[in-house]
């Protein structure tokens, strides 16, 4: 399983180093989307985690935009983790601590994303 992501992660990220990027300028509706969707005031739900990296992988995927390869397979990492949370409870010691990680990892990438798109300093690693 992870060579198989491994190896989509590398093919979406050199196909997409080799694209000419015209179409990326971000509408301003779609620039107040993505703002919208990256505040994390009253993000308390993984379903909402879900629906956030979704729409905002659309948003760049639909302006061919590179800053969308990381929402991409984020997403998709995320997606896996809420079937397990969702389909295998019993796995998890505690449940509720399970998704709260879930949701104060995808805070972090939010609350960067939201930064750099309002022109502040996102953290040190995530340039």
């Amino acid at each position: 399983m992870k060579i198989f992501l491994y190896s989509i992660l590398f093919s979406l990220l050199f196909s997409a180093c080799s694209k000419v990027q015209l179409e990326n300028t971000l509408s301003p509706e779609e620039m107040n989307e993505l703002l919208q969707l990256s505040d994390t005031a009253n993000m308390t739900s993984e379903m909402q985690v879900q629906y956030k990296l979704h729409r905002i992988t659309e948003i760049f995927q639909h302006r061919n935009d590179n800053r969308g390869l990381f929402p991409l397979i984020y997403e998709q990492t995320t997606n896996q983790a809420i079937l397990s949370l969702q389909n295998e409870p019993e796995k998890y010691e505690n449940i509720q601590k399970a998704k709260d990680i879930t949701i104060a990892f995808s805070k972090r990438y939010l609350f960067n994303l939201h930064d750099h798109l309002t022109g502040k300093v996102p953290e040190y690693h995530w340039k």
